[in-house]
């Protein structure tokens, strides 16, 4: 059962009442537009993450939460097509599982210390905390850039332009850079601009609920809207390679899908993903990996906030044209309508058991709570049910037609010449 109302202009509680799980999961959903993504924002995703006010030290902040019978809590930056968003999460077992009745109600105040007050002294987060974000954002982005295909996919985002470009990683540079009292006020702009979504999922009183939440309100009106989904068209197709001490050559592909979220297409778009290579029985794995061995791993990914299709493999230097050939081919097979009707079957049902699983899990329960929201749906996960069963060869066909590469990229292992031994 769901039950919603707004505590402010732009700032809206979602209770979900359910007793299939036996934790209540509270989680905030902070919006801003994307052009707000800063290295200011990631570093302040690692300070809220780590200490506040009331609890400045880790050992008193893992007191708390073993005060909730180990309750977990975490803060992640998301860059979601137009959206740059903070989710702040905590979890914690149902207090009737333990006979604390008043539970929920300390899980919300903790909840409201780590979100509303931060270890803050004088307009600026305590040093030592700022320092170690700092450190821990520097980290975070050499890992993303030590990984082989995070960074083919950094390069392929950045090659796209646009709103692509705002979720690449920020150099260490631009992290060093960050100035204590300018994390602070991009704080102050997410606290008193974004648009705020609250969720509460368990075995919960709605309206007990909500009245605890808004006695506890502190939050003000604020002007904006949903801007989630996106959809760019690039005129020019960009190719470009580049040579690096990696062990194998990568390569991506971004092909334009022309689908926004709304466009009847998308489900058949979504199938055709399947079909054509993000699961173990579809057609770029099976023909190109499997058959001819021409590459170590290769799939496909919809990218539905951006109306984009990625396609990614490795494999070594002299295979890499001949593997972009035959995934062309494919694509044209799928775009004549050549689609075999047990595979489709298959992957729509492959399809169809993921998206019942959702329900399984409170954090996933609570995403497509979120994109109802944002989309204006009552049941998103229970109208694409529906949609994938409408899907036929014809529908993939007419949502292939549209797809147009516009960066191919490849990152090639360097060549190494023989050494002459005397």
């Amino acid at each position: 059962m769901l039950f919603e109302k707004e505590l402010a202009k732009n700032v809206r509680v979602h209770l979900i009442a359910c007793d299939q799980f036996k934790n209540v999961t509270l989680q905030a959903i902070m919006m801003l537009p994307v052009e707000k993504s800063s290295p200011e924002m990631f570093v302040l995703s690692f300070i809220l993450d780590d200490v506040c006010l009331k609890y400045p030290t880790k050992q008193e902040v893992s007191k708390a939460l073993d005060m909730l019978y180990g309750a977990n809590f975490e803060v992640c930056e998301k860059v979601r097509g137009n959206a740059d968003m903070l989710e702040f999460t905590l979890s914690c077992i149902d207090g009737k599982f333990v006979f604390e009745h008043d539970l929920l109600e300390k899980q919300i105040d903790l909840f409201h210390e780590f979100i509303l007050h931060p270890f803050v002294i004088n307009n600026k987060f305590a040093p030592h905390v700022f320092n170690e974000a700092c450190e821990k954002a520097i980290t975070a982005t050499q890992l993303v850039l030590d990984d082989e295909s995070s960074y083919v996919f950094e390069r392929v985002n950045r090659l796209y332009g646009g709103q692509f470009s705002k979720r690449c990683v920020f150099t260490k540079q631009q992290l060093a850079e960050v100035k204590n009292e300018d994390v602070y006020e991009c704080y102050k702009e997410l606290i008193e601009k974004s648009i705020i979504d609250i969720f509460v999922m368990g075995d919960i009183d709605l309206e007990g609920t909500f009245d605890l939440i808004a006695s506890k309100n502190h939050w003000k009106d604020r002007e904006g809207s949903y801007q989630l989904f996106t959809r760019r068209f690039k005129e020019d197709t960009i190719y470009k390679k580049e040579e690096k001490n990696v062990a194998v050559c990568a390569t991506c592909l971004l092909y334009e899908t022309g689908l926004h979220y709304d466009d009847p297409l998308l489900p058949a778009m979504m199938i055709g993903n399947g079909i054509l290579g993000s699961l173990p029985t579809s057609l770029l794995f099976q023909k190109i990996r499997e058959e001819e061995g021409l590459c170590y791993t290769i799939e496909s990914e919809h990218l539905v906030e951006d109306g984009i299709l990625r396609i990614y493999f490795e494999s070594d230097r002299e295979d890499i044209d001949r593997i972009v050939e035959e995934i062309q081919e494919i694509i044209t097979q799928c775009q004549n309508g050549l689609i075999d009707v047990d595979l489709l079957e298959m992957t729509k049902q492959s399809y169809k058991d993921s998206w019942k699983k959702t329900k399984d899990s409170q954090i996933s329960s609570i995403q497509d709570a979120y994109v109802n929201t944002v989309l204006g749906r009552n049941d998103i996960v229970s109208e694409m049910l529906q949609a994938f069963e409408r899907v036929d060869r014809n529908l993939v066909q007419s949502a292939f037609k549209n797809l147009v590469c516009k960066v191919e990229y490849s990152l090639l292992a360097k060549e190494c010449e023989d050494e002459v031994l005397q």
